[in-house]
Parts: structure tokens; C-alpha cells; sequence
């Protein structure tokens, strides 16, 4: 896996072949644990702030950013310690969480959706409503200005 920093593009091993003292987060993870955006965390990977970032291609190209570089970038990271054979369970609770805040969004934008499309067929209504009324009117005025 190549990796280019300051000192130039060189070989850094895949995140299973880490040494278990290095702790190192994907960006969702590290912003969940940092209680920050996914946003925030790429803004300053691009910036160049975590110097021992990388991407894992036998992860989809993954980020991976040590738990040092976010210290050091002045992030508070909750959970320091989970264990390897954890850290899978941890990952998929988490997503499970993402995934019921993302239902519920889904489901408070559906209803309100609903709601605005209520009244605008209210609103199409009262508008047809006035048309027929103002037709109505003109007919009228119309009627009238060929009696007189």
C-alpha cells in the first residue's frame, strides 16, 4: 500500500499487518469516537495534518488515521482501548446506530413530505378555486358590457 507524505511516496503495510500497539480508526470511526464530522476529519487529512494516515486498498482504499495523529490534532478520543476481536463488534453496533438515526431521519423527511404535499394540493385547490371564480367574474363584467 503506497502512502505519500512529506518525505515522499512509500510502502505502508495494510491494517492487519499493524502491530497491535498501533491503534488506528477509519474516519467514521474516528469521528464517531472524536464526536466530530466525517467532514471535519477529511478536511484536515487533506490538509495534511495526520502525517501517518493511509489508505488500505484491500479495504476499498479506506483511510485509516492513527489514534496518535488525532491526539496530536487535538481530538479527545472516546474508547481507547477496544480490543482487536471487539473492535468488529464495536463497528457493527455503531453502524447499527447509524443506520436507526438514518431510518428515523428517513422516515420524520417522509412525513413531513407528506405534510408539504398536502398543502400543496390544498394550495392547487384554492388556486383552481379563484380561477374559476375570477372566469366567473370576467363572464360576468363581460355580459354586462355587451347588454349596456
Amino acid at each position: 500500500m503506497k502512502h505519500s507524505g512529506s518525505e515522499g511516496t512509500y510502502v505502508q503495510p495494510g491494517v492487519d499487518e499493524l502491530p497491535p500497539s498501533l491503534e488506528v480508526l477509519t474516519i467514521a470511526e474516528a469521528a464517531l469516537r472524536c464526536g466530530t464530522s466525517d467532514d471535519t476529519l477529511r478536511r484536515r487529512l487533506a490538509e495534511g495534518e495526520f502525517k501517518g494516515a493511509f489508505q488500505d486498498s484491500s479495504r476499498r482504499n479506506a483511510w485509516f488515521i492513527p489514534v496518535a495523529d488525532l491526539h496530536k490534532a487535538g481530538f479527545s478520543v472516546k474508547d481507547l482501548e477496544p480490543t482487536r476481536s471487539g473492535a468488529r463488534e464495536n463497528e457493527v453496533s455503531q453502524r447499527d446506530a447509524l443506520l436507526a438515526e438514518a431510518a428515523a431521519a428517513l422516515e420524520l423527511s417522509e412525513t413531513r413530505l407528506g405534510a408539504a404535499m398536502q398543502r400543496v394540493d390544498q394550495a392547487t385547490e384554492e388556486v383552481q378555486h379563484l380561477r374559476r371564480w375570477l372566469d366567473q367574474v370576467l363572464g360576468e363584467r363581460q355580459m354586462m358590457s355587451r347588454s349596456a
